[in-house]
């Protein structure tokens, strides 16, 4: 078991020359192990690798006194690296100096999965003793990451753009594991006011206790992005610059309004408001969410572009919003066809 009395380590580090190894997989991870046991139990030797398919398997079959890998995590991690996407960082794949893998065993076996070539950092002669007290870290979310950039409401504003690209992308299920922090980040940088105004719409569905409020934010920001739309229309008719501003803010208020009555109940006229029947069921299923759990994203995402664009077109209500287990989200109507706005 583990020495629980021990005293902490100290390792320095002794950066080698970088390496490319093409072939003879087994004898190289062998010959690295050594090297780095012949500089003593205080020193670690790194090394940069261009880490093949072929030489991760070797190093995955010293993996043995490791956990299980995530198949989310490595499936993610595969997608990047066929994309180009994997950058190399400080984050160290780590070897003990008794050749068993340490740190590093999702990136080892995605890089097989994927059958790409990736840079890494690999420090060999670890201390084995170390092995219980690492690993034990935070993983750094999208949120962190737009917090430590100073992005208010960072956990929405992130989960709000998983939203919008599951919208923008026509995806038929809510699976956004191909975004990177670094894509979501940059969405934000450009977007974030826009977003940061369409949190009004999930502040207020949760505040009445309809299901899924972030989902009310995107449906208000894919709905309002739709105005977007009419401004080239406007200018070749005619509308002078400021007109069509006018005219695009009397749409997003529009919207804005819409979303006041659908979340607090205000101002709907009856059964002929296309408005009451999309509320009755979100109310519906936020009650039935006690035993059978909130609604799916999809299916909220689904009765909200659906009730949006029946009302904004003046026609008959929906009356029994439906959603199909596999269906994309709906498109929002082009604004030009709003006439009740």
């Amino acid at each position: 078991m583990f020495d629980l009395q021990r005293t902490t380590p100290t390792q320095a580090i002794k950066t080698k020359p970088d390496i490319k190894i093409e072939s003879d997989f087994e004898e190289w991870y062998q010959k690295l192990v050594s090297e780095a046991a012949k500089e003593g139990s205080d020193t670690i030797t790194l090394r940069k690798v261009d880490l093949t398919p072929e030489f991760a398997a070797v190093v995955l079959a010293h993996n043995s006194k490791n956990r299980k890998p995530s198949r989310s995590i490595v499936s993610k991690y595969a997608d990047r690296m066929r994309r180009g996407e994997w950058e190399l960082t400080f984050e160290l794949l780590a070897v003990d100096w008794n050749g068993y893998v340490q740190e590093g065993g999702h990136r080892l076996t995605a890089c097989v999965l994927s059958d790409v070539t990736i840079p890494v950092h690999i420090a060999f002669g670890a201390d084995p003793s170390t092995f219980d007290v690492i690993g034990q870290g935070k993983i750094r979310s999208a949120g962190d990451v737009l917090q430590i950039a100073g992005v208010p409401n960072y956990n929405s504003i992130a989960g709000l753009y998983r939203l919008i690209y599951l919208y923008d992308t026509s995806r038929r299920t809510y699976q956004t594991k191909d975004l990177t922090h670094r894509d979501i980040a940059a969405y934000v940088a450009v977007n974030n006011d826009k977003m940061q105004a369409s949190l009004r719409a999930q502040r207020a569905a949760k505040t009445n206790t309809l299901p899924r409020p972030l989902v009310f934010a995107a449906a208000h920001y894919c709905i309002t992005e739709t105005v977007e739309s009419l401004r080239g229309q406007l200018e070749s008719e005619g509308y002078t610059t400021s007109e069509t501003q006018v005219m695009l803010e009397r749409k997003r208020e529009g919207v804005d309004k819409w979303f006041v009555r659908l979340t607090k109940g205000f101002g709907i006229t009856g059964k002929e408001d296309a408005t009451h029947w999309l509320r009755k069921r979100l109310l519906d299923d936020a009650v039935k969410s006690h035993a059978y759990g909130p609604p799916k994203v999809e299916a909220v995402f689904t009765f909200l572009i659906n009730g949006w664009n029946s009302f904004a077109s003046g026609q008959k209500p929906i009356k029994d919003f439906h959603y199909t287990v596999g269906e994309s989200i709906p498109r929002v109507a082009p604004a030009i066809e709003w006439s009740n706005i």
